[in-house]
């Protein structure tokens, strides 16, 4: 939380409901390892986890920029 309502009070961010955007960022990785761990593999497809957290950080990113229009 402490990250987003920094980046809201630089300006960086715009202002999003906070507990709630946490939420849905810390949901979005345990559904990941929850999913992976109940699976055991079983589909073949292996997680990356830098990868997925990578991905996960680049679209919260430019989810959360200000735009100039905005």
């Amino acid at each position: 939380e402490g990250i987003l309502l920094n980046g809201i009070e630089r300006g960086e961010y715009r202002a999003v409901d906070v507990p709630y955007t946490v939420r849905c960022i810390l949901d979005a990785i345990d559904h990941e390892l929850v999913l992976a761990h109940s699976l055991n593999g079983e589909t073949g497809e292996q997680i990356e986890p830098r990868r997925f957290v990578a991905a996960l950080l680049d679209l919260i990113h430019h989810g959360l920029v200000r735009t100039p229009a905005s």
